[in-house]
């Protein structure tokens, strides 16, 4: 079930990430295109390592039992779920790290998308860490800082592309791997992708 709610959520994404350039939110969309790819390198790495389904789904209540804690719930409104995170302790111990107890970079690489994650990751990471990144260029006068990649159509055109690729890709890739029996729409999804690869490789 877990794995099958995960292209839901990256659908979401995508959508969002549509109306985000359709508004001229290029680098707004870039930075959300960051979350697609880190739920699509999750997804596929769930796949390939299904005894990691539990520490996925218990990290997540992990962290809503510690919100809970800090948003001041009584003892009583917690009592419910208590056992369930003293299970989990007692399992995990302390344990801070993330559920796949590595990074993006190294799942990305283990699930065969480490070079789409060295075009696209690092640099949506400075739209997402607000570092000076994207409001850097370099020209005749040296080093500038604007917002010109902010109203850049083209930043708007790289992420129109990469998070229609990485939808595609999960979707087909789950269809196939968990046999869910779409394979008429994944094939047809599979040749858009290409034309769309294609069309992008071509010089403007």
């Amino acid at each position: 079930m877990e794995v099958m709610l995960q292209p839901g959520i990256a659908w979401q994404h995508y959508n969002a990430i549509l109306l985000l350039l359709a508004h001229g939110f290029g680098i707004q969309g870039l930075v959300l295109c960051r979350t697609l790819f880190e739920v699509v390198v999750g997804t596929f790495y769930l796949i390939k390592n299904p005894s990691l389904l539990a520490d996925f789904t218990d990290h997540g209540k992990f962290l809503l039992y510690e919100q809970c804690l800090v948003g001041g719930l009584s003892a009583q409104e917690l009592t419910k779920i208590v056992p369930d995170f003293e299970a989990i302790k007692a399992r995990q111990g302390k344990r801070k790290t993330p559920w796949h107890q590595s990074s993006i970079k190294r799942i990305a690489i283990a699930v065969g998308l480490g070079e789409t994650y060295n075009l696209l990751y690092p640099d949506a990471s400075g739209g997402t860490h607000a570092d000076a990144t994207k409001t850097l260029s370099h020209g005749s006068r040296g080093w500038t800082r604007s917002l010109e990649s902010f109203r850049s159509e083209q930043e708007a055109d790289i992420v129109r592309y990469n998070s229609f690729w990485l939808i595609g890709y999960v979707l087909y890739e789950v269809n196939k791997s968990l046999d869910m029996g779409h394979d008429k729409e994944a094939n047809a999804l599979y040749m858009l992708m290409c034309e769309r690869a294609k069309a992008a490789a071509m010089p403007n």
